[in-house]
């Protein structure tokens, strides 16, 4: 099982968050607009612990949430995750 991200993981994950045809595979077909973030601002970034933070970005119409974990994970969601109730001070300067 792999425990730390590495260039490729970071390449694909580019790829899924801009939906563009992968250059792995071009057979897969990234139609889906819901998880795009292409041409959305960041609303909000909110930490859910010391290593993992949520990007909010927003349109009209249109919401997506994106979880990076230092290291670990980068995906796309449509549902909040639980976060701190007091932001940390990387979160409060980021914004």
């Amino acid at each position: 099982m792999k425990s730390r991200f590495t260039a490729l993981d970071v390449r694909a994950s580019a790829i899924e968050l801009s939906k563009h045809s992968s250059p792995f595979n071009p057979y897969i077909n990234y139609s889906s607009p819901n998880l795009r973030i292409v041409g959305l601002r960041i609303q909000n970034i909110y930490d859910i612990n010391s290593k993992t933070y949520m990007f909010k970005f927003q349109k009209p119409g249109t919401k997506v949430m994106v979880v990076i974990e230092s290291g670990t994970r980068i995906h796309s969601t449509e549902q909040a995750l639980e976060k701190n109730s007091i932001p940390s001070h990387f979160s409060s300067k980021v914004i």
